[in-house]
């Protein structure tokens, strides 16, 4: 028992060294894009790289932060909708204390000059659980099943592993740079729209999930 303390007083001294050690050299953990490595920088580094990023990029500062105006509408659209919610999907569909979405950044270890990769975190946001609700209702509403999606590479062998391919075949991949922040709001409710026709749902239905799709 006597030795149990001992062991235990010197693992908390030697993790309040490194605790301090950390303060005082700046140093930030983050983890690496791919794979499950912990990488630790400088955090002046970090926030250089994450700050080129958002620099080169179309990004704007605002002046005020528009959450408590952005719940305020994310209530009254809530209050319009009466086919594909009830009041309880509509109580759980809110966030108490909303806050905007946080970014963060993981090193891209296998490119040069090691840039960001941003994340950013949606779950204090106010249409966090809206957007569950909307995936849910586009799945009950209509058939949907993406054609050009895998779960894996597994899965993208075994889609291919039947394709005779010439000999002097080559198989690329091509990556898409800021796949999300460049999708085109209005063309995706257009397309939402033109799946919920195909699959002939109800209009007033219709119109409902077109209104959450485009408040979220």
């Amino acid at each position: 028992m006597f030795f149990d303390q001992i062991q235990s007083d010197r693992e908390s001294k030697i993790a309040k060294s490194i605790k301090q050690k950390v303060k005082d050299n700046e140093v930030i953990f983050t983890r690496a894009d791919k794979g499950r490595t912990v990488i630790a920088l400088n955090k002046k580094d970090y926030i250089g790289k994450t700050l080129d990023f958002l620099n080169s990029g179309s990004y704007e500062i605002l002046r005020n932060d528009p959450t408590t105006m952005y719940q305020k509408k994310v209530k009254e659209t809530l209050k319009t909708i009466e086919l594909v919610m009830n009041g309880k999907d509509k109580c759980r569909a809110l966030i108490m204390n909303p806050q905007p979405p946080k970014l963060y950044s993981l090193i891209k270890l296998h490119k040069t000059n090691f840039p960001i990769r941003p994340v950013v975190s949606f779950v204090t946001a106010p249409t966090v659980k809206i957007s569950e609700i909307l995936i849910k209702l586009i799945q009950t509403y209509t058939n949907f099943k993406p054609k050009f999606s895998i779960n894996n590479s597994y899965q993208l062998v075994d889609n291919i592993k039947d394709v005779i391919l010439p000999d002097n075949s080559k198989l690329i991949s091509f990556d898409v740079q800021n796949l999300f922040p460049s999708i085109p709001p209005t063309e995706t409710i257009g397309l939402v729209e033109c799946l919920l026709d195909k699959n002939h749902v109800n209009p007033l239905i219709k119109q409902e999930i077109v209104v959450i799709t485009v408040i979220r």
